[in-house]
């Protein structure tokens, strides 16, 4: 398995030193960004990236909190917000044999916006619930989310991947990604029919190996319960929350958050604490 810094003869520590992730060429790196790193991101092409993610779902919780039925105008747009196409040439994920993403399709996307509604009608308009949803959506996990993450910041990593090819004099052919040219590194695949496609790169500071939201690793001794709340938690879904998310299946989980609203501000409150986890993966 060969990584692009290979193809492009360039040392793996120039490249880190970049701060782009030395991924391989026709496979995807089992890694995912966590948009909660969004946050503190150094990477000058990332600084209005988290506000893009939280923008975009905010305006899909003042739909959701607009419409009046499941189907109405404004529940559809909210659909179409959430529905994301496959993406190509980011190596992210758990594909082998390939490095084309899966996206979020109609049904699915329906799924989510109903459950969003439902946390909307609860009272509660924190767009991070679209980084928490791997938790407790079937269908969703930390593919999903890296890959909803990488459409709503696709233009920063294109200007990042522009600055990476060029520090490093890479091969690059112009593409157009969303109405706006980029010079991308080019690649070989392992398609007949496209010998070189474009490769987007990421920066490392924004990985883990899985997005803390779906580990949970450590959390109950970071973060401080309420003691009332903490009471409440052990009775319906066990000891701590990395206990119920590994030990309670996603729609029991679910139905639990969506009848207990408070344990949903408890979560939300809860991942708000743990931004300094981890380290970006190299």
């Amino acid at each position: 398995m060969r990584h692009i810094s290979d193809y492009f003869g360039i040392s793996h520590e120039d490249w880190i030193d970049e701060g782009a992730l030395d991924s391989f060429i026709t496979i995807d790196s089992r890694l995912h960004i966590d948009p909660h790193l969004l946050q503190t991101a150094a990477t000058p092409e990332l600084k209005d990236s988290y506000k893009r993610f939280t923008d975009h779902f905010d305006n899909v919780l003042h739909l959701l909190a607009a419409s009046k039925y499941k189907g109405d105008v404004f529940f559809r747009r909210a659909v179409s917000k959430l529905t994301f196409h496959e993406l190509s040439y980011v190596a992210l994920g758990y594909s082998v044999g390939h490095t084309r993403g899966k996206g979020i399709g109609s049904r699915l996307a329906r799924t989510l916006a109903d459950t969003a509604l439902q946390i909307v009608n609860a009272g509660i308009y924190d767009p991070i619930i679209f980084e928490l949803v791997g938790l407790f959506e079937t269908g969703i996990g930390a593919d999903k989310i890296c890959d909803m993450t990488v459409w709503l910041i696709l233009p920063d990593l294109c200007e990042f991947s522009e600055r990476v090819a060029k520090n490093l004099g890479l091969r690059t052919h112009e593409i157009d990604v969303l109405g706006r040219k980029y010079k991308l590194p080019i690649i070989p695949s392992n398609r007949r029919s496209k010998p070189l496609i474009p490769r987007i790169l990421i920066p490392l500071e924004i990985l883990r190996d899985l997005p803390i939201a779906h580990d949970w690793s450590d959390i109950d001794y970071v973060c401080k319960y309420n003691n009332e709340l903490r009471e409440r938690v052990n009775n319906i879904i066990g000891s701590t929350w990395k206990e119920a998310t590994r030990n309670v299946s996603k729609k029991k989980l679910k139905e639990v958050l969506l009848a207990n609203p408070d344990l949903l501000r408890d979560l939300i409150d809860l991942y708000g604490c743990i931004n300094h986890l981890g380290e970006s993966p190299l």
